[in-house]
């Protein structure tokens, strides 16, 4: 089985009870450990705000089924992808075990992301492109 949800859905299930958040160190505001909704598989996805700009996130989950996912156009960062294991499928292309993504930033297109069920492990490194800037200059 597949389900298909919107993207604004999907992090409304994330968001829908408070006991789903919790704190790596309870002194850090700037890492979060999000529990993965029980309606679609279980494990959690961690969000650490490294500085001003950079983000890492990584999820370790297990999908009960296929997760299609519908995404609005949005503003998006540069992100480096890392699939550890499982695998996701964006238009053009797959990522799957041991593989990477770049994406670059902008505006990123209405799209659709269907991820496998079964394990997911992924990190992804999210960075402002003003950050970027600085580290290699003009």
């Amino acid at each position: 089985m597949v389900v298909t949800i919107s993207h604004q859905v999907y992090w409304e299930l994330f968001d829908e009870n408070a006991d789903n958040i919790s704190k790596f160190d309870p002194n850090d505001d700037l890492d979060i450990i999000y529990n993965y909704p029980q309606q679609l598989g279980q494990g959690y996805s961690r969000f650490i705000w490294l500085r001003q700009g950079i983000e890492l996130n990584i999820g370790n989950y297990h999908n009960f089924d296929g997760i299609i996912t519908h995404l609005p156009e949005r503003e998006h960062p540069l992100e480096y992808n890392f699939q550890l294991c499982g695998s996701y499928t964006i238009p053009f292309f797959s990522v799957n075990t041991k593989k990477y993504g770049f994406y670059g930033s902008g505006i990123a297109p209405q799209e659709y992301c269907k991820s496998s069920p079964g394990k997911q492990i992924e990190i992804n490194v999210h960075i402002e492109p003003e950050v970027f800037r600085s580290f290699i200059g003009d």
